[in-house]
């Protein structure tokens, strides 16, 4: 999503009007392919051929560092262009041609397939050495009289480049092929800056994220370039270095205000340092340049519900579940967000839809019992509850276990037979883990049964445990409880049906 597909033409006057016809062929396949190709892209950008010099020579060579098969080459240069010599130089000092054009037209430049792909082994060391003429005597020389051209895009300057498509016999050596070419880039043309950038991308792909930012790095030496401060701040991220990453990160935004996946980068190194607003702002300018794409409208739906603005956040959550129907977090989030809104026939929609999916999951049966309890359908409603229990792993049962414990004990409908459910299974969790929502929920049951004696102490350790923790808002909640219970009153929810 959001990928532009460009096509570009090298176009010629003829002095009259003419008709372009172009096309792009995409083949699709059902399964994904077992092997992945390289491009090894040998160059010299250092052309420069005095007026009148009839062979003027550039080479380029790579080492392969695996063995390969070579599938196509594809050479390239403008007017000036004469001999094209390719040749591969064996680990045994033996020489294998690959291409030999003797007169370049550049009129007639193609891409050449190998009917039989040749092997070559590790060791391997692929050459190009490309001549030109900028004499009077070359026909289709542009300058007449000639002039002195240099390395450029344009038509009348002068390219030299060699592309060769191969393919490792070992598909897991592919990383070991893209830091080789990255490094032979960088020695190629240490003045420059996409060598380092290539390799630090390909280091940062193998998890050497400190090397990477170091060619990243020496590469801003050489130009300060925005897709350098994009990668940079990606490495610095990895390395937990976020104040850094969100320095380089905006750098590349200065110079290209518009690039989508820098403003994601960036809201996640600012989530990161906790600032939320400003994270959202740029998530937001995501999903407003990309539509289409759900995982930033299911991010920001997260911002947004930490940001307390849950209306906004269910908004998102439904674009994402728009984009991917399959998407069980967004789906998830949107039906507690539903229930925390009081709508819960649009929560119970959401939950069943989600267990249609994934039958038996134990977040969406305990949120859609929730619901159920919410509008009053108590009996299913606990049903729901308990098999959301009954389904969570063993790590993740306090989570259920606590919902249930206080669906039971904080409903004016407890029955004594609830209560003592409720007390049970708040004192085998209370067990696992002695944490201040574990505690609270114990306190809740023990006033369901009339134990207020052990529910004050439960409380008051859990308000005095979520006070120490800096958790101000629900030691004050919790304090609440623990006056209700010294009146020998339990905590009956707001507004239960």
């Amino acid at each position: 999503p959001g990928s532009a597909l460009v096509l570009q033409l090298h176009m010629l006057p003829t002095g009259k009007p003419e008709e372009i016809r172009c096309s792009i062929g995409l083949h699709f396949t059902p399964t994904p392919p077992k092997r992945r190709p390289f491009m090894i892209l040998l160059r010299n950008d250092r052309i420069d051929v005095p007026a009148g010099n009839r062979d003027y020579v550039i080479e380029d060579s790579f080492e392969l560092p695996t063995s390969v098969k070579l599938f196509g080459v594809y050479p390239h240069a403008h007017y000036l262009g004469k001999t094209m010599k390719v040749f591969a130089r064996l680990p045994d000092g033996a020489g294998k041609w690959l291409l030999n054009i003797d007169d370049w037209d550049f009129n007639w430049q193609e891409e050449y397939r190998f009917v039989d792909p040749p092997s070559l082994p590790k060791g391997t060391r692929l050459v190009m050495r490309f001549s030109y003429d900028n004499s009077a005597d070359n026909p289709r020389n542009p300058n007449v009289p000639p002039k002195r051209i240099r390395f450029g895009l344009s038509s009348l300057d002068e390219m030299g480049t060699l592309a060769l498509q191969v393919v490792p016999d070992d598909q897991s050596k592919l990383d070991v092929m893209q830091q080789a070419f990255s490094q032979h880039e960088v020695d190629r043309d240490p003045s420059g800056w996409m060598g380092y950038n290539n390799l630090g991308t390909a280091l940062a792909e193998k998890g050497q994220f400190e090397a990477a930012i170091t060619q990243f790095r020496l590469g801003l030496d050489q130009k300060n370039v925005s897709v350098l401060h994009m990668n940079l701040g990606g490495a610095l991220a990895q390395m937990g270095r976020l104040p850094e990453a969100a320095t380089h990160l905006k750098h590349a935004l200065t110079a290209n205000p518009n690039n989508s996946g820098v403003h994601y980068n960036l809201a996640g190194v600012l989530r990161g340092l906790g600032h939320l607003p400003e994270a959202a702002r740029h998530l937001k300018m995501v999903v407003e340049a990309n539509p289409q794409d759900g995982i930033a409208h299911r991010d920001l739906g997260r911002l947004l519900e930490r940001l307390n603005t849950p209306k906004e956040a269910v908004k998102h959550y439904r674009a994402a579940i728009a984009q991917n129907g399959a998407d069980s977090e967004s789906r998830l989030r949107l039906a507690r967000i539903l229930v925390f809104l009081k709508r819960e026939t649009e929560a119970i929609r959401e939950c069943r839809e989600l267990l249609a999916r994934r039958a038996g999951d134990p977040q969406a049966l305990g949120t859609l019992g929730t619901a159920l309890c919410q509008i009053g359908n108590r009996s299913e409603g606990l049903a729901h509850l308990r098999s959301a229990v009954a389904n969570a792993p063993a790590r993740a049962k306090l989570d259920p276990i606590s919902v249930l414990i206080m669906t039971l004990s904080t409903s004016k409908k407890c029955t004594p037979q609830e209560a003592a459910e409720a007390v049970r299974l708040a004192e085998q969790a209370v067990k696992a883990s002695r944490s201040p929502p574990i505690l609270d929920a114990l306190g809740c049951a023990y006033a369901s049964a009339g134990r207020y004696k052990e529910a004050i102490a439960a409380a008051e350790e859990a308000a005095n445990m979520a006070g120490r923790a800096g958790a101000k808002r629900m030691a004050a909640i919790i304090g609440e409880r623990v006056k209700l219970f010294k009146q020998s009153r339990p905590y009956i929810l707001p507004n239960d049906r």
